[in-house]
C-alpha cells in the first residue's frame, strides 16, 4: 500500500494540497484529528499488528504494579512539539 504526500480537503471540488506546505503544528493537529477519529472505532475494526497487544499487556502489568508514571497529555503534546519542531 503507498500513501499519497497530500492531503485532500472535503470541499466541492475537493482540494488536494502537499503535505509539506503544512507546518508542524498542523500537521500535529492532522495526527490528532485522526487519532481522535479512529479511538471512536470499535476495538474489532482496528486490526491492529499483532506486536500492539504484547505491548498493551505489558503496560497494564506495569501499571498494576505501581511502575508506571503520569503527565498530562498537554505536557506530552508539548514536549513532542519542542522536539519536533
Amino acid at each position: 500500500m503507498t500513501y499519497s504526500l497530500y492531503m485532500t480537503i472535503a470541499t466541492s471540488p475537493p482540494i488536494e494540497m502537499p503535505l509539506e506546505l503544512l507546518s508542524v503544528k498542523e500537521k500535529w493537529q492532522l495526527v490528532q484529528t485522526l487519532c481522535d477519529d479512529i479511538a471512536g472505532y470499535p476495538q474489532e475494526e482496528l486490526d491492529l499488528p499483532d506486536w500492539h497487544q504484547g505491548v498493551l499487556q505489558e503496560r497494564e502489568e506495569r501499571i498494576a504494579k505501581g511502575d508506571a508514571s503520569w503527565i498530562p497529555i498537554e505536557d506530552a503534546i508539548r514536549s513532542l512539539e519542542a522536539k519536533f519542531a
